[in-house]
């Protein structure tokens, strides 16, 4: 969803000027390696294995993954209002990376 060709982006590879702690947030949302709950719930919880897809809930007590925190929580609601943002693929497109960039960090930041 967020890179179906796999293929390493420009921010990576050219001399873009992007906030370093904005550009990890972006990192860590294409790599899965973020706190939502889609990711957490895979990680061993004290020998009791993975939660269920069902059971990794935003705050807002809908599944939350990465489409659901960019696309359609209410909690992110105002960020999406304010950005135009429709899809993860149409945020993950568009070329202003400074813009990408902050707006993943701070829809990352609201479930810290």
């Amino acid at each position: 969803m967020v890179n179906p060709n796999l293929k390493v982006h420009d921010i990576y590879t050219k001399n873009i000027k992007v906030n370093d702690i904005e550009r990890v947030s972006w990192t860590r949302l294409r790599l899965t390696a973020h706190s939502l709950a889609v990711e957490k719930g895979r990680w061993n919880r004290l020998g009791r294995g993975r939660l269920p897809m069902e059971e990794r809930l935003c705050p807002c007590g809908l599944v939350q993954t990465e489409a659901h925190a960019i696309e359609s929580c209410p909690l992110s609601l105002h960020l999406r209002n304010m950005y135009n943002i429709t899809t993860v693929g149409e945020l993950f497109a568009r070329i202003e990376y400074n813009n990408v960039c902050a707006i993943i960090h701070k829809i990352l930041a609201i479930y810290d």
